[in-house]
């Protein structure tokens, strides 16, 4: 009697998604877990408000605020969409420190970032989907794509304009830039 070789099991291949622009998603959770809460926080016009002298929050308290809340979740996205204030070029890169300190996922650039071309942060991603140069190239990361637990969520950058040589905000090839990144994020992603 013959015998059979026993079959060779072979895993599939898994292909990385890479999403248009080259952008790769970043797992945020992992765990498996097919209901959960997600925690979108989102700053706007921190204006310099380190402290807390003119009535807001502060960085301090919102740090502290932040590592509570993340003893409770691991489904966070921390965005900053706003106006840190008047940052001289030389404090560029002790700002973008504080940025990925406080674990920052993505924000928008500042026009001194755009101007001087300074990226300074080295976990937290400039997204600008309508910021191009003279030459009509992207000077930042358009959108970004992160992975909770199989569930996706996108982020688009859309900047105002500022006043900022050689770099255009809202010319129509910008414009129809900026529409294209939420339409592939529509096709893209979840939420």
């Amino acid at each position: 009697m013959a015998v059979e070789p026993a079959p060779v099991v072979v895993a599939p291949v898994v292909e990385e998604l890479v999403y248009p622009y080259g952008v790769r998603p970043i797992v945020k959770n992992a765990d498996g877990n097919e209901v959960f809460d997600l925690v979108i926080l989102h700053t706007n016009d921190v204006k310099g408000n380190i402290l807390t002298e003119n009535g807001g929050v502060g960085i301090a308290k919102l740090s502290t605020a932040l590592k509570a809340g993340r003893e409770l979740t691991d489904n966070w996205l921390l965005l900053n969409t706003g106006y840190v204030g008047e940052i001289p070029a030389e404090a560029a890169l002790i700002a973008a420190w504080v940025v990925d300190e406080m674990g920052y996922d993505a924000y928008l650039p500042q026009a001194v970032q755009i101007e001087l071309g300074i990226e300074g942060t080295e976990k937290a991603i400039p997204l600008a989907a309508n910021v191009l140069d003279a030459e009509e190239y992207l000077l930042f990361q358009p959108y970004q794509v992160y992975d909770f637990n199989g569930f996706m969520v996108g982020v688009v950058g859309i900047v105002a304009p500022k006043p900022v040589s050689g770099v255009s905000f809202d010319a129509d090839v910008i414009l129809d830039n900026a529409q294209w990144a939420v339409d592939i994020a529509r096709e893209y992603v979840d939420y």
